[in-house]
């Protein structure tokens, strides 16, 4: 009978044990979150196991911002940020790490892990929420930059750093807290190379016309959008015949106008056809007198300046090559 059991039994590898879902615990760390008057060159950080670190670089937020991140190291169950430059005084500092720490066997991933300390004798406390949505969907936009100025001018995202930022979740929201007393000036800002500026043409931004109160603890509601281009720029600018002129534009064209540097008084010596968007238009050059051209291209303000050159040698070369091609009568 024990022989026949024991032919019956069903051999299976062992489960293991419960699967992890947990993540890492810090334990201790170094100087204490929220110390004041900290003057330390490094923080170290010390977790119940052994961890590993997930795009820290975009998933760390300081605020303020530094210049230089932290350096991380990692030794063992401790992580190690070695601080890259001077800190500003009475200055309280936020790290914020997402979900950049995680253990190693499971990734499970800490949830907001923060760090809070001040340069000064206190920790300011007061915070900013909100949430930032698609002006033409209303769907929430995630990884959005909030920032924060001390300025007014509406200015500050293109040529400053701001004063304190955080950074929205997957359902649009944010929060921002720790910060000073004072009236803000507050944009949200959609980045391609994360440098806190708004300064590629592919980027989008949001804001408000009025300062925010952070002592009133208020809600900001931003819609975000993809600004007009700053300024007006020639793309292209084609030859393409004898007296046609071919403009390409990377914005709608508002008040188009050629100058003949040879004869500013003569202003109708060209036509102009737009294509729809008027981004794009045709311009055809009426008697053409001389070899070459030297003509100023504005849209409100000075764009371009234009040369045509061999315009005799050019008519010859396109009646030769394309005699049926429509060419404007162009006298000698």
């Amino acid at each position: 009978m024990l022989l026949t059991a024991a032919g019956c039994a069903i051999r299976v590898a062992p489960t293991g044990g419960t699967k992890d879902t947990q993540p890492p615990v810090m334990l201790n760390v170094s100087p204490d979150t929220f110390s004041t008057n900290f003057n330390s060159e490094t923080i170290e950080f010390e977790f119940d196991e052994f961890y590993q670190l997930n795009d820290l670089t975009n998933r760390l937020v300081i605020s303020p911002p530094m210049e230089k991140p932290p350096v991380p190291k990692i030794k063992g169950k401790r992580l190690i940020l070695e601080l890259q430059e001077p800190l500003k005084p009475n200055t309280t500092y936020n790290f914020n790490f997402g979900t950049a720490i995680a253990d190693v066997n499971e990734s499970n991933a800490m949830q907001d892990f923060r760090y809070v300390f001040s340069t000064g004798s206190f920790i300011d406390s007061l915070s900013i929420n909100g949430a930032v949505y698609n002006a033409f969907t209303g769907a929430p936009e995630k990884d959005v930059t909030i920032l924060l100025y001390k300025g007014t001018a509406d200015s500050l995202p293109y040529k400053e750093k701001p004063a304190y930022f955080t950074k929205t979740n997957d359902g649009g929201n944010f929060l921002l807290n720790y910060m000073a007393p004072g009236k803000y000036k507050i944009f949200a800002l959609k980045e391609t190379n994360n440098n806190y500026l708004l300064d590629a043409e592919d980027e989008q931004i949001a804001f408000i016309d009025s300062l925010v109160d952070a002592a009133k603890y208020p809600n900001v509601q931003f819609k975000m959008f993809k600004p007009e281009r700053r300024k007006q720029k020639l793309l292209k600018k084609e030859f393409t015949m004898p007296g046609k002129l071919v403009l390409t534009f990377n914005k709608p064209v508002k008040e188009f106008k050629l100058t003949h540097l040879h004869a500013p008084a003569d202003t109708g010596f060209y036509v102009t056809e737009y294509n729809t968007n008027r981004d794009s238009l045709t311009v055809w050059i009426k008697n053409i007198k001389t070899d070459s051209l030297r003509l100023v291209l504005t849209d409100e303000v000075v764009i371009d300046t234009i040369k045509l050159n061999n315009i005799r040698a050019v008519k010859r070369m396109v009646r030769g090559q394309h005699p049926h091609a429509p060419i404007l009568p162009l006298p000698c």
